[in-house]
């Protein structure tokens, strides 16, 4: 699992704060979100300041908190993967990664559930897994005692 997701570049949308996927580099945007951002004043102010070479163009202002952590990122997106699509437990999760207090495991996934796209904003070879995960955030899912406790 955790070399296969090796070569998935992760980082959140400026737009919407999601998750992006690729495999060559961290994207910024979903298409659709950039497409939206275009549209918008601040995107077509972007779009003329790229033909003026003094004016900076002005992306999305910043967002407050610590930067984005791709491998943190990543590897909750894995616990997640082996916890809501899998059968381990947040203890199993936390006692392999030697995580000595189980809720940064749950804190974790449940971060990552929050942050997983519509599947339609990322590319084909994503979506899948995008899929099974937000189909457990139905009222229809609730994790076995078994997951809970290990």
């Amino acid at each position: 699992m955790a070399q296969r997701l090796s070569s998935v570049r992760m980082s959140t949308c400026l737009v919407c704060g999601k998750l992006t996927f690729d495999t060559k580099r961290p994207p910024k945007f979903h298409r659709y979100c950039w497409r939206v951002w275009l549209k918008s004043p601040d995107g077509r102010s972007f779009q003329q300041s790229l033909g003026m070479r003094r004016m900076r163009p002005n992306l999305l202002p910043r967002r407050m908190g610590a930067p984005v952590d791709e491998n943190k990122l990543r590897g909750r997106y894995a616990w997640a993967i082996q916890c809501r699509l899998g059968e381990n437990s947040y203890r199993q999760i936390a006692e392999e990664n030697n995580i000595a207090d189980f809720t940064i495991v749950r804190d974790g996934i449940e971060f990552i559930m929050n942050k997983l796209p519509p599947p339609e904003f990322v590319a084909a070879r994503f979506r899948k897994p995008i899929q099974l995960l937000r189909a457990t955030l139905t009222a229809d899912y609730s994790p076995s005692i078994a997951v809970l406790n290990g």
